[in-house]
């Protein structure tokens, strides 16, 4: 009789080394991508948040005046809260498509979930910069005593709670506001194959103006609140 045939091995489940994958790749992308944004997008935001805050200068030289007050903290801080968004995003996303759902449905759940890890890492250094945009500080402050009195204030209340003000005003804001970049920018761009650089500009352009349109209330929200 010839020997029975071994059965053939059945393959490990692929997905925690897909969702592993999307992690790694995604926090370094992330990593880059909160950069750029920042030092792109930097001079607007601080326009908007002198507009925003009611004590802010409102003269039109004066909303234009130094533009990157209060960069380096951002910019430092975007790294690593960048890196985790993106990670706990492509995880999670990559572990929803191989549970059967849908893309959308992936996009809105992987964006919640990474919210509280990003903002976790983000809120001090937005608690600071949005007080340098809007001079609260004073307008002869720098970025190094503006972090000294920072500190001061979460050491006289014992806790880092100065530190997160408006933690939950900037979660209510940035979910909805990057739910609807992604799943906006993932319905512009083309399907069935990787978009060119210029679709993919002008799709994350879009779709970034859509949901700043929408979310603008939101924001006015959260930046008083700090």
């Amino acid at each position: 009789r010839p020997p029975r045939r071994g059965r053939k091995p059945t393959a490990a489940p692929a997905a925690p080394a897909s969702a592993l994958r999307e992690s790694l790749t995604g926090s370094v992308a992330g990593a880059a991508v909160s950069t750029v944004k920042t030092l792109v997008k930097y001079p607007l935001d601080t326009v908007a948040v002198r507009l925003q805050v009611p004590a802010a200068r409102r003269t039109f030289a004066e909303l234009l005046a130094d533009p990157y007050s209060g960069v380096v903290g951002p910019l430092a801080g975007g790294i690593p809260s960048g890196a985790v968004f993106f990670a706990v995003k492509d995880a999670v996303k990559a572990s929803c498509r191989d549970a059967g759902a849908s893309p959308a449905l992936a996009n809105v759940v992987a964006v919640g979930l990474a919210q509280f890890p990003y903002w976790l890492v983000r809120n001090p250094t937005e608690v600071v910069k949005t007080r340098l945009q809007s001079e609260s500080y004073g307008d002869e402050v720098s970025e190094l005593e503006a972090y000294r009195r920072a500190l001061a204030d979460a050491r006289a209340d014992g806790s880092a709670a100065a530190l997160y003000r408006g933690y939950w005003d900037n979660v209510r804001y940035a979910y909805p506001a990057d739910v609807l970049k992604f799943v906006a920018y993932d319905a512009l761009v083309p399907r069935g194959r990787k978009p060119t650089a210029a679709e993919g500009a002008v799709a994350g352009a879009a779709a970034t103006a859509l949901a700043q349109l929408a979310t603008t209330p939101l924001d006015v929200v959260r930046n008083r609140a700090m």
